[in-house]
């Protein structure tokens, strides 16, 4: 089952990480927020990329990460949400990405486009969470999007 968890991004606080259901060993992606920063990652172990990330101080600043996560997750799948999310909230435009890549984009994998499809749920939740402003579409029709460097060129 899919799922967004929200957890304080502090040193005192990753314990949590410790006992939660996919913090040590499975496919995650996760969302570092901050004021108006966010940085955008996958791991398969949230708690030891949390500790990674604490000791380096443009993602310290950040106190909130929220786990994206779902019992039928892999390693595949996630590098394709990530790439996904740090394309669409660049294109959102409500915070400055820290990423200074793209993620991984458009490797094929099984079962692909039932993750895909997942991915509009992700983002309907993140608008809740307050964390996208901008529906997909919104995004898609904007002109910023279409000659995005975060979208890929095609072999034509």
């Amino acid at each position: 089952m899919y799922e967004i968890k929200e957890f304080q991004y502090k040193k005192s606080a990753l314990d949590h990480l410790r006992t939660y259901k996919h913090g040590l060993n499975w496919p995650i992606v996760y969302i570092l927020n901050g004021g108006k920063e966010v940085y955008i990652g996958e791991s398969t172990s949230a708690y030891k990329r949390a500790n990674q990330h604490l000791e380096k101080p443009q993602k310290a600043k950040l106190d909130k990460m929220f786990i994206l996560a779902d019992d039928e997750y892999n390693k595949s799948a996630t590098l394709d949400i990530e790439s996904l999310l740090i394309k669409y909230m660049a294109g959102d435009g409500k915070f400055l990405l820290q990423n200074s890549n793209h993620g991984i984009q458009d490797s094929e994998y099984y079962d692909k486009e039932r993750y895909r499809a997942k991915f509009e749920l992700i983002w309907q939740d993140l608008r809740h969470l307050k964390l996208a402003d901008k529906t997909l579409e919104q995004i898609e029709n904007t002109d910023l999007f279409k000659y995005s460097p975060y979208k890929s060129l095609t072999e034509d």
